[in-house]
């Protein structure tokens, strides 16, 4: 070290008066021994370690993949046999949204199911809740039941939202009550046009 930067640390540690210093290494509590010998092996771990972990990032999916395969195949011929997998039932409400979206938007591009104005107009707001369901499992969006909606709760969750995305944290943006409704409007939807989603 140089002289400066000791006579700096030595400064520093007489105001702190908890560590004791002597020429050339630095020893808190008497336990801890900061040589420059010690911080140089120390970043040389760091740096083995840097050049180590896309390696192990690779392995890890790599074996994660492989690992997974058998699954994904009894998956495939659950579906094929029954239409729905075990591995789909863990997750089932998030499993249906993807496929109703995404089933009824090809319907609607494809099929003759959409025959006149008013049909195309409920399977646009059904494709829209079921994907807006998706945004709710993902936590994207925090739903509040049009029932239950006060402007009172919604203001405190939107203030938390606010205050942890400021913070740079993660939070769902509440629904306002005419998002709800129109998430809502959705189900009715699928309800009353349930019959009229052939092809």
């Amino acid at each position: 070290m140089k002289k400066k930067t000791i006579k700096l640390i030595k400064k520093g540690l007489k105001e702190a008066g908890e560590v004791k210093l002597e020429r050339g290494k630095v020893l808190e509590n008497d336990s801890i021994l900061f040589t420059a010998e010690s911080v140089k092996n120390h970043l040389n771990h760091l740096k083995i370690r840097w050049y180590q972990y896309p390696i192990r990032w690779f392995n890890w999916y790599f074996w994660n993949y492989v690992s997974s395969i058998p699954l994904e195949v009894k998956s495939f011929i659950q579906r094929g046999i029954r239409g729905w997998s075990d591995s789909d039932t863990w997750n089932f409400d998030y499993y249906l949204a993807k496929v109703i979206s995404e089933g009824v938007e090809h319907l609607r591009d494809n099929g003759i199911s959409a025959y006149d104005k008013k049909s195309l107009i409920a399977m646009k707001e059904i494709i829209k809740t079921f994907e807006t369901a998706k945004k709710i499992m993902d936590g994207d969006i925090l739903y509040i039941s049009s029932n239950k909606f006060t402007w009172k709760e919604y203001k405190k969750y939107y203030r938390y939202y606010e205050k942890l995305n400021k913070n740079n944290r993660y939070f769902s943006k509440p629904m306002t009550l005419r998002e709800s409704k129109r998430f809502e409007k959705g189900f009715d939807y699928l309800r009353d046009y349930y019959f009229h989603l052939w092809d």
